[in-house]
């Protein structure tokens, strides 16, 4: 099966709408402050990364969106309906720190690895196709 051959600004339209989800499955569940801040920037930050690992290799653009919005899309796929575990943990980790409390269950760590196990192979077969 060939993989879809997707055109750039396709993938500037998906990068945007992946990264809105993020925002609004994120943080609103997030405390106001610092720890908001942080991860209402991840997006940024990442995006920021990709573009300058795009540059230096002279990558291409699709690739770089690709692996862009699946990181973005694993975060929101990996926590999807844990809206209220999030919520107290990120509220205690800000009022706390760091603690064996606030980690996440066990439940979330397999959701999220599945999502990865998911997104990782058909963020490489779509990659092959804009190659």
């Amino acid at each position: 099966m060939q993989p879809p051959s997707i055109p750039l600004c396709a993938w500037w339209i998906f990068s945007a709408g992946v990264t809105l989800v993020f925002w609004a499955c994120f943080v609103p569940v997030t405390p106001k402050g610092r720890l908001r801040i942080q991860i209402s920037l991840m997006p940024v930050l990442m995006a920021g990364l990709f573009t300058l690992n795009s540059v230096a290799k002279g990558a291409n653009s699709e690739v770089s969106l690709t692996f862009y919005s699946s990181v973005i899309l694993l975060f929101v796929l990996g926590f999807l309906g844990r809206r209220r575990e999030l919520r107290v943990k990120f509220h205690d980790l800000a009022a706390h720190g760091e603690r064996p409390e606030n980690r996440l269950s066990a439940g979330a760590w397999v959701q999220f690895a599945v999502s990865a196990v998911v997104l990782c192979p058909l963020t490489v077969w779509i990659i092959s196709g804009a190659s």
